[in-house]
């Protein structure tokens, strides 16, 4: 899922939706989320506003560029879903999540759940 800057959007009902192309089904859908997670958005948005004062286009931006000058593309690209499941990997490694509530939850990406419950 690519997430445009203006993905965060206020229903008519007063809550918080994501609004995203839906690349599989080929049109736009909207997503509701916890006002939790939109409060996260907005300081990701002050964030974004810090990093990429000439602007980027995407809520998750590619980051900025540590090489040669003139070669920075920093925020021309959305992150890569890859780098999104490194990312999600190093905070299930750091949260020591485990699978079953006994081994490390290794097998970590964007699109799985991950059982903490103990055993019965």
């Amino acid at each position: 899922m690519l997430l445009r800057r203006d993905a965060l959007q206020v229903g008519s009902d007063g809550h918080p939706y994501l609004r995203f192309q839906n690349v599989k089904l080929s049109r736009e859908a909207v997503l509701p989320i916890a006002p939790v997670l939109a409060e996260q958005l907005d300081c990701q948005e002050e964030q974004l506003r810090r990093v990429y004062p000439d602007g980027t286009d995407w809520l998750l931006p590619s980051p900025p560029a540590r090489g040669a000058p003139g070669m920075d593309r920093g925020g021309c690209f959305h992150i890569s879903p890859g780098s999104v499941n490194e990312i999600l990997r190093s905070y299930v490694r750091k949260a020591d999540i485990r699978e079953g509530g006994r081994r490390p939850a290794i097998c970590v990406h964007a699109h799985c759940s991950v059982s903490t419950s103990a055993p019965a």
